[in-house]
């Protein structure tokens, strides 16, 4: 263990060992953790979605973030909105929010993602973006140079590879249905299940934040319900993630709303709403805000 030090116990079971920690290690752990400087590796959820400064919803590395909702509740949108550093407040890109990214688009093609990656940091529509790319691109690449992005669905052993050729400290897995899982792992459940167990574990040995995206299961998708139970292999999730978001919302609702259903080391949020503007910028409204027509 990294954080064991020599005087550590080692038990030995034929090929492979066990630490046993004592309370000097754990305080030693402990003692790393909260002296560590975490700029440059932190999703500084807090910021970029505009809630009050006494809710500690920080994404530290070593988390996996779940983001789940219904087909057309920009889900994709949510998260190339946090890999931006797009401050709905101020509603501006903020450079300090950003953090070095590897983007798994694994359904919306590359040229597509960079288009809407240009249209957020430009807070231009697609017609804005399709008669200026090149002179915007040119003006907004310091914005987008931190993000790479791959749209070959992987398998996880691919994703590790790629994490360690590319050095990222956010991965963005859009979604996780698409990867791709071992022979031996069949079913929804424990396809989810095993993706989500290992992007955790990954996230913990590689001290990177992650974030995997997910539906919602068929039977709360037909009632319009959300909450913790209704993404896909609910459970599994549930397990595997610090952290899980729901967005509730379809095609035709521009606002959406923002709950936060998980946080193993913070606080919960509910009720906060974005709206999806052309430039697939999530705006900040009041609640009274999100009741009038769309």
């Amino acid at each position: 263990s990294k954080h064991c030090n020599p005087k550590c116990v080692f038990y030995k079971r034929k090929d492979y060992s066990i630490d046993i920690l004592t309370s000097v290690d754990l305080q030693k752990s402990l003692e790393h953790r909260l002296e560590t400087n975490f700029e440059g590796k932190v999703v500084q959820l807090g910021k970029l979605l505009g809630l009050p400064e006494n809710i500690d919803c920080d994404v530290y590395p070593g988390e996996l973030v779940t983001i789940f909702g219904s087909t057309g509740s920009n889900k994709t949108t949510l998260a190339q909105n946090l890999a931006l550093g797009y401050d709905v407040r101020h509603d501006f890109i903020d450079p300090e929010l950003q953090i070095p990214t590897l983007y798994l688009s694994l359904e919306l093609s590359e040229w597509y993602m960079h288009r809407r990656h240009l249209q957020i940091v430009s807070d231009r529509d697609k017609k804005g973006v399709n008669s200026n790319f090149k002179r915007l691109w040119e003006f907004h690449k310091e914005e987008l140079n931190h993000i790479n992005v791959t749209t070959v669905s992987p398998s996880v052993e691919q994703i590790s590879e790629m994490i360690r050729k590319t050095d990222p400290r956010l991965v963005i897995v859009d979604y996780i249905d698409l990867v791709e899982p071992p022979k031996h792992i069949r079913g929804e459940y424990e396809t989810i299940r095993y993706i989500s167990h290992r992007l955790s574990s990954m996230a913990i040995n590689l001290d990177i934040v992650i974030i995997q995206i997910s539906q919602i299961n068929r039977a709360y998708s037909r009632e319009q319900i959300m909450d913790m139970y209704a993404s896909k292999g609910s459970g599994a999730i549930e397990n595997a993630s610090r952290k899980v978001l729901g967005i509730t919302g379809d095609a035709k609702d521009k606002v959406k709303k923002l709950e936060l259903y998980k946080n193993s080391d913070g606080d919960l949020f509910q009720g906060h709403y974005l709206k999806w503007t052309p430039s697939f910028r999530l705006k900040k409204v009041t609640e009274e805000q999100s009741e009038l027509p769309n």
